[in-house]
């Protein structure tokens, strides 16, 4: 699955947004004050691997569409919880690495590559883990829409 620079680079921001540590591009837009702190503690979050600090920012009818073939939308905390609990628990080694980051009034997109490291057997989709002792990388694009400071949608592409 591939998509244009343009359409990733349009998708981008969540997952790693800000976090200590991690890296940004130079073309990185400062957002409002506000959005800039929503958008480090985010990151801060996901770089913990701590699902319910991730959610605490996330609306109640929170959704999370991962766009990946066979993998439906999941709509409200606990259905957001258990996707995000089980990409912590395929790779529990999950880390991220900023490619970009972009911001807009209430929203943000970030181009990030995840280093994966599968540590079982797993099925996302069509997709197919096995797991080799091998790490490799998984581009990705988040996009973050936010309502009242919080997340109201995380919407994730993978290449």
């Amino acid at each position: 699955m591939s998509y244009t620079r343009q359409a990733l680079v349009a998708l981008a921001l969540v997952t790693l947004a800000v976090a200590p540590g991690c890296a940004t591009s130079a073309s990185q837009q400062s957002p409002a004050p506000a959005l800039a702190r929503t958008v480090a503690a985010y990151g801060a979050a996901w770089a913990s691997r701590d699902v319910d600090r991730i959610l605490a920012l996330h609306t109640a009818d929170t959704e999370f569409p991962l766009f990946v073939a066979g993998v439906a939308t999941a709509r409200g905390r606990d259905a957001v919880r258990r996707q995000f609990s089980w990409a912590f628990e395929t790779n529990p080694t999950y880390a991220a690495r900023i490619l970009s980051v972009s911001t807009a009034a209430d929203a943000a997109t970030i181009e990030y590559v995840i280093a994966m490291a599968p540590q079982k057997p797993s099925t996302l989709g069509r997709w197919r883990f096995t797991p080799t002792g091998a790490a490799y990388d998984a581009r990705a694009i988040d996009v973050l829409y936010f309502k009242d400071g919080l997340v109201r949608a995380k919407h994730t592409y993978l290449d």
